[in-house]
């Protein structure tokens, strides 16, 4: 067989830069007639293979949480209660290793698009995944504020960090002391090496105009404050960001927008509408 078994061991990148190495200017120019295309192909089959491994994933977790949700029922029902909660508490741990997978997954993709794409293209996917959940917020706005209320405690809550919940006259406080995504990232360390996630480094919408903040958290300033103010004229979740990693990240549920202070529109570079 007449093949150059040399070309099936180096990349279109190997073979153009040989060439520029070379002098070979027009050999390298006639490469460089595919070179839009080499790596994208390939980006996509690795994708594919990480969507493929979520879906088994999800059946495995499916099938897992049913059996033991089964099991703690007949234990329960049998009066066995130690049983019982070694499998409830064996649930809860199995939930809270996924979780924290998706939430390291996200926080290391976010990072690789800042790191590779520049800030500019972070605030940009943040933008594009956030209109995605309008959905989602239009059924809030709309929604008594008892059930947006309900809803964004379960959303708080089921980060299986610690939630607590006030209320006084203008608004309700979800206090995440600390939230169990982005407050336990920065907790155990994970934007320090080895794993050193990105802190977005300039003021920004995206981080309450803070600098060195958190990658992972700057979703929650786009997705759920920023866009909502330009959606509907006000933020529905309005945030005090924590500002070290013990500190608590407070969210405000308010009962009328005109209650939400001027320095919070700041935080997001804008300015607080007046009322019609």
């Amino acid at each position: 067989m007449n093949i150059d078994l040399k070309e099936l061991e180096t990349t279109l990148t190997d073979n153009i830069e040989h060439a520029i190495k070379e002098g070979k200017q027009e050999e390298a120019l006639t490469l460089c007639d595919k070179l839009d295309n080499e790596f994208i192909a390939y980006q996509k089959t690795l994708r594919g293979i990480t969507e493929d491994t979520f879906r088994y994933f999800d059946k495995v977790f499916e099938k897992e949480q049913h059996a033991l949700a089964q099991e703690i029922k007949d234990e329960i029902k049998i009066g066995n209660f130690g049983e019982a909660l070694k499998r409830l508490h064996r649930k809860k741990e199995q939930y809270l290793q996924t979780h924290n997978l998706w939430a390291e997954f996200i926080a290391a993709t976010f990072s690789h698009i800042a790191k590779t794409f520049g800030e500019d293209c972070l605030y940009q996917a943040l933008r594009w995944t956030g209109e995605l959940r309008k959905p989602w917020w239009d059924r809030m706005k709309s929604a008594p504020l008892e059930l947006f209320l309900k809803q964004s405690t379960f959303i708080m809550k089921y980060h299986l960090g610690k939630l607590r919940v006030e209320e006084d006259e203008e608004k309700f406080t979800l206090i995440n002391e600390p939230c169990g995504s982005g407050g336990r990232l920065l907790q155990e360390g994970c934007y320090s090496p080895p794993k050193s996630y990105y802190l977005i480094r300039n003021a920004h919408p995206m981080t309450f105009q803070q600098q060195n903040f958190p990658v992972y958290c700057a979703h929650c300033a786009v997705w759920n404050s920023l866009l909502t103010f330009e959606w509907y004229g006000h933020p529905l979740w309005v945030f005090d960001p924590p500002k070290e990693p013990d500190d608590p990240c407070r969210i405000y549920i308010y009962k009328d927008p005109k209650y939400i202070p001027e320095k919070y529109y700041r935080l997001l570079d804008k300015a607080k509408k007046p009322r019609e």
